[in-house]
C-alpha cells in the first residue's frame, strides 16, 4: 500500500510512512477479505494484523484482528486511489503533507489526499514477505473434546477464520462419521465408546488427532 504522496506504509517501527526506495517485507501487507462483509478486509503482515487498539484511534500490530477493531473498508475514490476506513475513522497521516517517519492513525477526519492510498500488487517474492496462506498458519487455536457434553469444538481468538475450516471425524478404520465447520460444536454423544480421529486443514497444513470417548 502506497500513500498517494509516494510513501510506503511500513511496520518496521510501528505503523509509519517510509520512503519508497525499497520494498522490504515490513512494507508488504495482505488484505484478507472479511466473510460476509462488502469491501471489508483485515490487514496482515509478517504474522501480525493492523488493528485500532483503543478509542483514540491509535494503530498497532496485534496477533488477532480484534473483531471490528481490525476491519478496514476499502472504498475506491479515484481510478488509482482508495480510502481505508475503520471503526475509528480513516487510515491516514497526521498532516496534509505526509512525511517519512510520520505515524498513521485510524481516526483522521479530513478526507483529503492524506487518507488516500494506492493498493499495489506485490508481484515478486521477497524473503520473509507475506504469502497467500501464511496468515492462517499464524493463528493460535485449540481443539477440545468435552467429555461432559460429549462434543468437539475449537477455541480461538480468530473464530472467523476457523469458520472457513472443514473438520472431519473418522473411525480409526477411516470411515467418515461427521463433517462440521471449526467455528461450530459437534456432538459425538451417539458414538459408542472407542478411539476416533479428528482431521482438518488450516492454510497449507493438514492435521489430525485421536481422542477416546
Amino acid at each position: 500500500m502506497r500513500h498517494l504522496a509516494g510513501l510506503n506504509l511500513s511496520c518496521s517501527e510501528g505503523l509509519t510512512l517510509e520512503k519508497a526506495d525499497t520494498l522490504d517485507p515490513a512494507q508488504r501487507f495482505r488484505l484478507i477479505p472479511v466473510p460476509n462483509a462488502l469491501n471489508t478486509y483485515n490487514i496482515y503482515t509478517n504474522g501480525m494484523y493492523v488493528s485500532v487498539m483503543d478509542e483514540s484511534g491509535t494503530l498497532a500490530l496485534t496477533e488477532t484482528p480484534r473483531d471490528k477493531w481490525g476491519e478496514f473498508v476499502a472504498e475506491q475514490v479515484l481510478s488509482n486511489a482508495f480510502t481505508l476506513t475503520n471503526v475509528s475513522g480513516l487510515l491516514g497521516s497526521v498532516g496534509q503533507s505526509p512525511k517519512a517517519g510520520e505515524p498513521c492513525l485510524g481516526n483522521v477526519e479530513n478526507k483529503g489526499s492524506n487518507v488516500r492510498w494506492k493498493l499495489m500488487e506485490a508481484k515478486q517474492s521477497i524473503d520473509g514477505a507475506v504469502e497467500p496462506l501464511d496468515y492462517k498458519s499464524a493463528i493460535d487455536y485449540a481443539i477440545i473434546y468435552d467429555q461432559a457434553s460429549e462434543s468437539i469444538r475449537f477455541a480461538s481468538d480468530d473464530m472467523r477464520v476457523l469458520a472457513e475450516v472443514s473438520v472431519r471425524v473418522y473411525t480409526v478404520g477411516g470411515r467418515l462419521l461427521y463433517t462440521f465447520s471449526a467455528d461450530t460444536e459437534q456432538s459425538v454423544a451417539e458414538l459408542p465408546s472407542g478411539t476416533y480421529i479428528v482431521s482438518w486443514t488450516l492454510g497449507e497444513t493438514s492435521r489430525s488427532i485421536k481422542f477416546k470417548k
